[in-house]
């Protein structure tokens, strides 16, 4: 989340979002962040299948984990210049597209390549937080983005769970193409249900953004100490 996200800027009052769409805007982020962290416990069927020897088998998370990265520094940002309610669905429509290429993947080339787009555009979860907090009254805002927030961690924890489960029954392919639907899903139901974008956005440039990461931590105290709390 950048400091426009969280800054008071002038215009009309915000009409705040109910305690109920919270938990919906929970529950797709941790429907989104969980993508990043179904492989982990299935390498072993993944790497069989595949071809990918033991040596190669850690880079089947990393290279999810490394367009996350990517796309934390990159696609994030957009939501100051975009219009969320497009991003966050197009955004998911992206990921869901990439989970299906994991799904069919013949070999680890492929595999490779949709996973770093999965990592890449999982980062939706991350606009929806801070669109959230754009959306939520000062009053209720820290509420608001507990609530969205324990879905981020609750997807995670899950994660691992659900694909053991799923391709213990159904094989590790099963595990992506049910992800491809849900997130297929989200898709749709954000682009019903996504409140339209506020008039006060920022005018500031994507170049702007991409380098307000190093000036933010520089200057701003709290920035680095909510980071670290963040990383830990």
């Amino acid at each position: 989340m950048t400091s426009l996200d969280v800054r008071e800027t002038p215009g009309p009052p915000r009409p705040g979002i109910s305690t109920g769409f919270a938990v919906l805007l929970a529950v797709v982020c941790g429907v989104a962040v969980a993508n990043i962290y179904y492989a982990q416990p299935l390498l072993e069927d993944i790497g069989h299948d595949l071809g990918v020897g033991a040596a190669g088998l850690g880079f089947v998370t990393t290279v999810t984990q490394v367009g996350y990265f990517a796309g934390l520094i990159l696609l994030v940002p957009l939501g100051d210049l975009l219009n969320r309610r497009v991003l966050i669905p197009v955004g998911s429509v992206i990921a869901a597209l990439a989970l299906l290429g994991v799904a069919v993947s013949p070999g680890p080339v492929l595999f490779f390549i949709a996973s770093g787009v999965v990592g890449l555009a999982t980062v939706v979860q991350q606009v929806i937080i801070a669109y959230s907090a754009v959306l939520a009254s000062p009053e209720s805002r820290g509420r608001v983005l507990g609530i969205v927030t324990s879905g981020v961690v609750i997807g995670i924890l899950l994660a691992r769970t659900v694909a053991g489960l799923l391709a213990d029954a159904f094989g590790w392919r099963s595990v992506f193409v049910v992800s491809a639907v849900l997130m297929l899903g989200v898709a749709g139901l954000l682009g019903l249900r996504l409140p339209p974008e506020l008039p006060d956005r920022p005018s500031v440039s994507y170049r702007k953004l991409i380098t307000s990461i190093v000036t933010l931590t520089a200057r701003e105290r709290v920035f680095r100490v909510r980071s670290l709390i963040t990383l830990f």
